[in-house]
């Protein structure tokens, strides 16, 4: 980078290359989202969350049944996992190692619920209740005051 003042030009500056790990609080877990299930073969994506999805994924780390996988994520298509299941039901737990770094993602399950952020139908839906109760609420206090 270098500046101008007028028809000067500063020398360029040198350009630093800087590693900033994946974010791996509790809201930026990934998540596993099952895409398929079929004759004894579960397919599913491990999907980064908002935070980290600029970082390369290096490896994954799967656990179903008795059976663990560390996965390539170059050998999948289209980022799809395929595993064999004893039982349709069976619980798939994975977590994601991001390239140049050594720290695993903390375990995602298909049988935890996903937190999901607020759309604007659910907020809309709450507004109403939430503005009836200010107004029940501010009626009742004149009613009181009235009354005194």
């Amino acid at each position: 980078v270098s500046t101008m003042v007028g028809v000067e030009e500063s020398e360029p500056s040198v350009w630093i290359e800087l590693a900033v790990p994946p974010m791996v609080g509790i809201s930026e877990h990934p998540t596993l989202v099952i895409e398929e299930k079929t004759n004894g073969s579960v397919t599913f994506v491990i999907n980064n969350n908002d935070k980290n999805n600029r970082c390369k994924v290096e490896q994954y780390h799967v656990k179903y049944s008795t059976e663990e996988e560390y996965i390539d994520p170059m050998t999948l298509e289209d980022g799809k996992i395929t595993v064999l299941v004893p039982q349709e039901n069976t619980v798939i737990e994975g977590r994601v190692r991001y390239q140049g770094f050594e720290s695993w993602s903390p375990w995602i399950s298909s049988d935890y619920p996903l937190k999901e952020k607020q759309t604007g139908e659910e907020i809309g839906f709450l507004l109403p209740i939430i503005i009836g109760s200010v107004i029940a609420f501010t009626l009742v206090i004149l009613i009181i005051f009235l009354v005194v």
